[in-house]
């Protein structure tokens, strides 16, 4: 019994040894600064998972390649070269005094983002198309174009060095404004206020130009639907010289699923920490807005208000500002994916 116990003493004093690593890195340079290369490594290799935090990691990932560096070992230079960019994705594009055989070997390394997140604010003009016509007064009339807006967050995956995959999900809103004009000097505006939550995915085709911009384009594909909806019906009377207001809400007879596709053109540009982009986009409705089957679900609404809800589909045009961080990393051969 006794000597088990004096031998788990032992093994236990060795262990509790090997496992110091609270002054490896000091000791390592201190060994590598007078000349032992392999004593370094053997000090610091056995710790360079243990530093304990990213600065320290970083400097032991770095004193490793330069120690096999100086051993003329490439293989695990190398190895500890994309260690360094594996902590630090971002340490190449700071100044440094490394040994120029250091920054060589890091020049054949490149540290790809394999996911950006990021958030995006759009802006434009909504268009309407009629498709048929069901106004109840034969009177002039006329879609407005209306503002609208869209804001959300992404996700974009590359698929390789010029293809990416994005989704988004967000919320829009926008108004579709209806004016009639009666020769018996009234007029009607029918403003119907939409409002928006979805999902979508685009395929974006990438190119390079300059030292940090991307030049950025691709189709777009989006599910929408209508979360709150309500119209309200302004009539001024020039003869009274009265104005009359009739609102509703809920709006039963609208088509609640909205299918959506379009293109989107824009530049990117790579910043110090994270990307900045300017989009021109263009989005089109694949259905009506309104429900043909539930085109008189409100009989009292139509009477009171003197409308019907037309066939319209509608359209965006608008610039989107969108910003994202690159949150997982691979590294890769310089002549691979770069992003």
């Amino acid at each position: 019994m006794k000597r088990l116990i004096i031998t788990l003493l032992v093994y236990a004093v060795f262990y509790v040894k090997a496992q110091d690593c609270s002054n490896s890195l000091y000791k390592a340079e201190i060994a590598f600064e007078q000349g032992r290369i392999q004593e370094a490594i053997d000090i610091l290799e056995p710790c360079s998972k243990k530093q304990g935090n990213t600065e320290k990691s970083l400097e032991s990932a770095k004193l490793l390649a330069l120690a096999y560096l100086a051993k003329n070992n490439q293989e695990k230079a190398g190895y500890y070269a994309k260690e360094m960019l594996q902590i630090f994705p971002r340490y190449k594009e700071f100044p440094n005094n490394d040994p120029p055989e250091l920054t060589e070997l890091l020049t054949a390394y490149i540290a790809a983002a394999k996911l950006h997140v990021g958030g995006y604010f759009s802006s434009g003009i909504t268009n309407v198309n009629l498709v048929n016509s069901y106004s109840a007064l034969r009177v002039p009339q006329a879609y407005y174009q209306t503002p609208y807006f869209n804001a959300g967050g992404f996700l974009e995956f590359p698929v390789n060095r010029h293809f990416t995959v994005c989704v988004n999900a967000g919320a829009s809103g926008t108004t579709v404004t209806h004016y009639m004009k009666s020769d018996y000097e009234w007029d009607k505006t029918y403003t119907n206020q939409l409002r928006f939550t979805g999902f979508g995915a685009g395929l974006n085709y990438k190119l390079l130009f300059g030292e940090s911009g991307i030049l950025t384009f691709g189709p777009i594909v989006n599910y929408h639907r209508i979360s709150t909806a309500n119209m309200q019906v302004l009539t001024q009377n020039g003869f009274t010289a009265t104005r009359e207001i009739v609102a509703q809400d809920g709006l039963p007879f609208l088509n609640k699923s909205q299918l959506a596709v379009g293109c989107r053109l824009g530049v990117e540009k790579n910043l110090t920490r994270g990307r900045v982009g300017v989009m021109l986009k263009y989005t089109s409705f694949l259905n009506l807005i309104n429900n043909p089957d539930q085109r008189y679900s409100d009989m009292d609404f139509v009477f009171e208000s003197a409308y019907i809800l037309d066939d319209v589909k509608l359209g965006f045009w608008g610039i989107s500002l969108q910003y994202s961080l690159p949150v997982l990393y691979k590294i890769e051969n310089a002549t691979q994916l770069i992003n």
